[in-house]
């Protein structure tokens, strides 16, 4: 059995149905992925690292492939010896070069033309391309259907960093803007911006991620722990001010630690070594670079999850700390978080620009465990019925089908 797409192309409907009775389809997904996850469900040899760290990407393939699609995810890594093919069942990992220095010179053309191949190689009936830079463009010119997934949103990284590197990436998200691609955005503050540069609807289809079927536990009795997690210690995540606010948490808790994840966070990283310079260290656990399997253990050890960020177009982070059971203090005008926190009513929402009213809400919390279990119980039921990893699969069938068909 076959379609004929708006491309002129037949597409080889695949027998059958999955549990839902869609058709299925060979989906090409192009992004940045933790090949970490995918590496337990290959056969035989699998990539030695985990290549980009990014578990978004891999969580939503896995999902496609439990749904009966074939799908070939093509990536890139930053490791040499990652590059190459590798199968398993209905899953094909096709692993790119990605390289370490200058990429922004050229706009990524290695890396564009990496992903271009790939995606004519893996011979999918539509791609599924994500953010809206190398990954995006190189789908692009490969004439295939292409739904693209906007995850972030340049302009305003841009301001905050104004380098070469940034500029060139502005430049790229300005391009696929204006293609024929079918687009999606992971928030309706994406959205409204994006449908300025696209001159159509852009559909809100969110992250999404696997909850548990019930809230998880408080965490254990002890000292208070606020968690943050982060990758980037510049002005846009504004973990800066979190470290003011600490020693104002303190007063209250004198027993309360502070531990920080991500990149940048290292015992000897650059949060570290400003905060050592300003006296600021004290009950401060800088913790680096967290493998993904740890994440969720980290953030759910956490008293409070405190996120500083000015901006996020979504902010993964708070929906990892909600299925982690952990109580939320984030931006109120921080772009989605608002909305990912349904309002304020499933976190503390905040003017993350000011140490004290970051600290009025921790201590707030820390004051009254009932509020703050609370608060975790009515934000898992939230965000578990919005974020659901299975409605996210469901959306993006929706998208590819409507990219084939034109």
């Amino acid at each position: 059995m076959a379609g004929i797409g708006a491309h002129g192309r037949s597409v080889p409907w695949r027998r059958g149905g999955n549990r839902c009775g869609a058709l299925l389809m060979h989906v090409a997904v192009c992004g940045p992925a933790d090949l970490s996850l995918v590496a337990p469900h290959l056969d035989g040899p699998a990539p030695p690292s985990a290549g980009y760290r990014a578990p978004i990407i891999s969580r939503l393939v896995l999902g496609l492939v439990e749904r009966g699609h074939r799908v070939d995810l093509v990536t890139l890594s930053p490791e040499p010896m990652d590059v190459g093919r590798y199968r398993g069942g209905d899953l094909t990992v096709l692993v790119g070069p990605y390289r370490p220095h200058r990429r922004w010179a050229d706009a990524f053309r290695t890396e564009r033309a990496a992903v271009a191949e790939a995606v004519v190689e893996s011979g999918a009936d539509v791609v599924h391309a994500h953010w809206t830079y190398e990954f995006a463009l190189g789908a692009l010119r490969t004439g295939l259907p292409v739904v693209v997934s906007i995850r972030d949103w340049a302009p305003p990284v841009f301001r905050h960093r104004p380098d070469h590197y940034r500029a060139v990436r502005l430049g790229m998200q300005a391009r696929v803007l204006r293609s024929s691609a079918r687009f999606t955005a992971n928030s309706p503050y994406l959205a409204e911006r994006a449908t300025r540069w696209t001159g159509r609807p852009v559909r809100v289809i969110p992250n999404g991620i696997e909850f548990p079927p019930d809230p998880p536990p408080a965490a254990a009795a002890g000292p208070p722990v606020v968690v943050a997690l982060a990758n980037g210690f510049g002005n846009l995540k504004n973990v800066a001010t979190l470290l003011e606010a600490f020693p104002l948490i303190r007063r209250a808790h004198p027993d309360a630690l502070l531990r920080l994840a991500g990149y940048d966070y290292q015992p000897d990283g650059p949060a570290a070594r400003w905060s050592a310079d300003r006296g600021l260290g004290a009950g401060v656990d800088f913790v680096g670079p967290l493998p993904v399997g740890e994440v969720a253990t980290f953030l759910g050890g956490g008293s409070d999850l405190v996120h500083p960020s000015f901006e996020e177009t979504f902010g993964q982070v708070i929906l990892e700390a909600i299925a982690a059971g952990t109580p939320v203090v984030a931006g109120r005008d921080a772009g989605a978080v608002p909305w990912v926190l349904d309002g304020g009513t499933s976190g503390r929402l905040v003017d993350v620009g000011s140490p004290e009213a970051i600290a009025a809400a921790v201590v707030s919390l820390l004051d009254d465990p009932a509020a703050s279990a609370t608060l975790a119980r009515q934000a898992f039921s939230d965000a578990s019925s919005r974020f659901s990893l299975d409605a996210v699969v469901l959306g993006f069938e929706e998208e590819y089908k409507a990219a084939i068909d034109g």
